[in-house]
């Protein structure tokens, strides 16, 4: 009932305040464990994406955050769980496998936090942290690449119904094929950056599309004559 309630708000939130564009939702299997592996620019992120996914995602975030009373009571209820960014968290790598092989989807913002500007696997190819190589290796599960813009404005009230367009985009879903550390970090580094590729491409060509729409139904353009 939480997250159907939930998804209910973040509709109007996403389409109606950011009007939030989604691609590549055909790419999302619709059943067996899968592990989402996304960059992180605001909290608005871990609400979009379960938006945008037709399967309920259950985020590991902060461990801070679930010490937040009001806070921390909603991330659980929608199927959140904590995990420590200040030592390695068996804990919580064992409970992401868990649920991943019980045919779950879980969520992981693989970048270790909010990553902004240079910091951010948007400005060009960035280290990830290994933990989601080394739950998705343990739990044998898909790999869904995902990447997230302009979600910055959440944070700025002044930029709601005003502000660009969000947008979150869907890799290609993949397994490994390898049981080697480093090699499956190195492809998963690979593939999310080329996800981060494809939508730089499709935002482009949709910003390229509608100012063609906007230059035909100005009327205030001038027009060729023909001769």
């Amino acid at each position: 009932m939480w997250y159907r309630c939930a998804r209910a708000l973040a509709w109007f939130l996403f389409w109606v305040a950011f009007r939030a564009r989604v691609t590549g939702s055909e790419r999302i299997p619709a059943s067996g464990g899968l592990l989402l592996v996304s960059n992180h620019l605001s909290f608005a992120d871990p609400l979009l994406i379960g938006w945008a996914m037709p399967r309920p995602v259950e985020f590991m975030g902060l461990a801070e955050l679930f010490r937040v009373p009001v806070l921390g009571w909603l991330a659980r209820k929608l199927g959140g769980f904590p995990v420590r960014r200040d030592t390695v968290d068996y804990h919580a790598v064992r409970e992401a496998v868990r649920r991943l092989k019980q045919g779950r989807c879980v969520g992981i913002f693989a970048e270790g936090g909010i990553r902004l500007g240079t910091d951010s696997i948007l400005s060009g190819p960035r280290p990830l942290k290994p933990g989601a190589t080394h739950i998705a290796l343990l739990s044998g599960a898909t790999v869904l690449p995902v990447v997230v813009r302009n979600t910055r404005q959440f944070h700025h009230l002044s930029r709601w119904f005003r502000g660009g367009r969000m947008h979150v985009s869907f890799g290609r879903p993949f397994q490994f094929c390898t049981r080697e550390v480093t090699a499956a970090h190195r492809l998963l580094e690979q593939l999310l950056w080329k996800t981060v590729e494809e939508t730089s491409c499709s935002d482009t060509v949709a910003r390229r599309d509608a100012n063609r729409i906007v230059a035909v139904s100005d009327p205030a353009r001038p027009r060729r004559r023909s001769a």
